[in-house]
């Protein structure tokens, strides 16, 4: 048995590294700790929410880690699965980082030159809204919400099978959420 308790000051310092490699592979294991053990790593939140800032706010990224000029969108994607299992922070300074992160996700362009690289951001616009969803109603942010609804109305239209069936489960979790 592995006593958790002691390792969320090892996974902080690790996800504040500068590797890239270093933090996907921090972010695997942080992510399987979490699933078991929500409330120990919770205290992480703040270096997560950090590591995304830098990726889709700056967009740091060495050009080895970028898929299709995305910066590293496997590490995006487990960085928003990690806070899916935490509250909305009650801090103005990370909810508000958060909410920047989740706008800049929302307003990718639809204009892609690939389906590799729309497949990429379908992946994390979907976290995002999973993010935003599993905040429930009084925890999110009211326009996160409706850009939500939006977008999954938005992707129900959509000719790709596989972005329809994530919309229809998108919003039959909002729409169990609301109670609409």
């Amino acid at each position: 048995s592995i006593d958790l308790e002691s390792w969320p000051q090892a996974f902080t310092a690790l996800l504040n590294e500068s590797d890239l490699g270093i933090i996907t592979s921090v972010m695997s294991l942080l992510l399987g700790f979490t699933a078991s053990r929500p409330e120990v790593f919770e205290s992480c939140v703040p270096a997560v929410i950090n590591i995304l800032t830098r990726l889709v706010v700056h967009r740091q990224c060495p050009p080895d880690y970028q898929y299709y000029r995305i910066p590293s969108p496997w590490l995006q994607v487990k960085c928003l699965r990690f806070l899916q299992y935490y509250e909305n922070p009650k801090d103005n300074e990370n909810r508000n980082a958060l909410k920047d992160i989740i706008t800049k996700i929302f307003v990718r362009s639809d204009n892609t030159e690939s389906v590799n690289k729309a497949n990429a951001e379908h992946c994390i616009i979907y976290e995002g809204i999973s993010l935003i969803t599993s905040y429930g109603v009084q925890d999110a942010d009211d326009e996160l919400r409706k850009e939500v609804q939006s977008l999954l109305g938005k992707f129900v239209g959509s000719k790709d099978a596989n972005i329809r069936y994530l919309a229809l489960e998108g919003l039959s979790r909002v729409a169990r959420l609301e109670g609409s």
